[in-house]
């Protein structure tokens, strides 16, 4: 019985890091800036031709301004360091999972494994959240982190409040980038 427990207990494990979302995060910085001088920021709105969703616009500051506090910046309207500017969007993808042919011993190259089949498709909406810092001196862009993530599961408002705050997180992991 023991043992029936401990299989279920590992398979809902397996089922639920199944499940999560990962984060495909990329960053790219300007190798000349020193990072270390930054210890105040302010929001930059976002372009004026972007569709941002006021509410997800809303999520993404409150969950930097949480990250960015925890790394001992300051947000100072006033006079700050650099500008944040987020980009928000989500789009309507399709994933091809299997092209219908196959390699193996009875493989043919001109269907599947079993013959000739249909490819299997399916669509999905793409959320892409992209943070530009930009040097308030200066005007350029310093840092950017961005991620990508399907977020056709997130039906409720918590679904999506946790899904902003974990791709913040691990945009924020990279920053800042380690020195010269």
């Amino acid at each position: 019985m023991r043992v029936f427990r401990t299989m279920g207990a590992l398979l809902c494990i397996a089922f639920a890091t199944g499940c999560a979302t990962t984060y495909d995060v990329t960053y790219d910085y300007d190798q000349q800036t020193d990072f270390h001088q930054f210890k105040t920021y302010d929001w930059m709105p976002a372009p004026g031709n972007a569709m941002v969703n006021e509410l997800v616009l809303a999520g993404v500051k409150n969950a930097t301004d949480f990250e960015l506090e925890a790394k001992g910046l300051v947000k100072a309207p006033a006079a700050p360091d650099f500008h944040v500017v987020p980009h928000v969007s989500a789009t309507e993808k399709i994933d091809v999972a299997n092209w219908g042919y196959g390699y193996g011993p009875r493989s043919n190259y001109l269907g599947s494994y079993w013959g000739t089949g249909g490819v299997p498709a399916y669509s999905f909406k793409e959320g892409v959240l992209a943070l530009d810092f930009v040097d308030a001196k200066t005007n350029h862009l310093v840092w950017r982190g961005s991620t990508k993530a399907d977020i056709d599961y997130l039906n409720s408002t918590e679904d999506r409040w946790e899904a902003i705050k974990k791709a913040v997180r691990e945009i924020m992991r990279k920053y800042p980038p380690p020195p010269k």
